[in-house]
């Protein structure tokens, strides 16, 4: 034979890459998976609380639309003032 024999190492790597590559996507879905939910719960909740509240969508701090009304940040991240102490 005049064709060149490969070794089983030359092989197995491009179907181990092919491998690493199948379990990326997967993982990476998922991340994405949790990330989004995550997003789409804080957004929920968000709006939930800011209902419950008598124009809690029309609340302003210093003169500045403040939609976190519960908490310190005006976007309702991080901590709780005190009237989202008392809220919750």
């Amino acid at each position: 034979g005049g064709r060149p024999r490969l070794k089983s190492a030359q092989v197995a790597a491009p179907q181990r890459e092919s491998r690493r590559r199948s379990l990326m996507s997967p993982m990476a879905r998922l991340i994405l998976w949790v990330l989004a939910v995550t997003l789409v719960t804080s957004a929920l909740a968000y709006k939930e609380y800011q209902t419950r509240i008598p124009n809690g969508d029309k609340v302003f701090r210093n003169g500045i639309p403040w939609p976190g009304v519960g908490h310190d940040a005006a976007a309702g991240d991080g901590p709780k003032n005190a009237f989202g102490v008392a809220f919750a």
